[in-house]
């Protein structure tokens, strides 16, 4: 095991319910909407096809967005929100873009969200620095076990076999939402 420090340390402040609560107000999130993210660079190698796949289950059974937080390739993206749109979700409830993301942005997503989902098709004792992100922020996720094993996360990651089902995806990002 070799330990990895997280990219991003979050400033306590925004861990706090008024600064989540800001978080959400400059993102434009109500307190209804269940706020689910992936971050990092939307590359085809984290699966941003199955993760859209999950959300789509999800956003049936609940009020959400869903953000990837990172910039990905213009050719990507259109056929992500082609992909999304074909599984009914709508514009708005897909942020998704080509640009970077600042990283006052970023920070904002880490503080505001309900869950993160962190997939990747990768080799063993592969790492993740967006889910280091995620886990300093104290964000709940769901993430392949390809980089859940890596880190030895807290109780907070859930574990999913890597390739899982999005219907398996789905059930575990919203059990996280629901313990809140």
């Amino acid at each position: 095991f070799l330990p990895f420090a997280p990219y991003r340390l979050p400033d306590p402040e925004s861990l706090t319910r008024t600064g989540r609560r800001e978080a959400r107000a400059r993102l434009g999130l109500g307190a209804d909407v269940a706020l689910v993210t992936s971050f990092g660079h939307v590359n085809r190698g984290k699966d941003p096809f199955r993760t859209i796949e999950a959300f789509a289950r999800l956003a049936a059974t609940r009020r959400c967005r869903f953000a990837f937080v990172g910039a990905g390739d213009p050719r990507l993206v259109r056929e992500l929100r082609a992909h999304a749109g074909a599984r009914g979700i709508a514009p708005g409830d897909l942020v998704l873009g080509a640009e970077p993301v600042p990283e006052p942005v970023y920070r904002d997503y880490l503080a505001a969200a309900d869950v993160a989902v962190q997939l990747r098709r990768a080799p063993p004792g592969s790492i993740s620095g967006a889910l280091m992100d995620a886990i300093a922020a104290g964000l709940p996720a769901v993430a392949d076990a390809v980089l859940a094993e890596a880190l030895a996360p807290p109780f907070y990651v859930a574990s999913v076999p890597d390739g899982a089902d999005p219907a398996m995806i789905a059930a575990e990002a919203g059990a996280a939402i629901d313990r809140g």
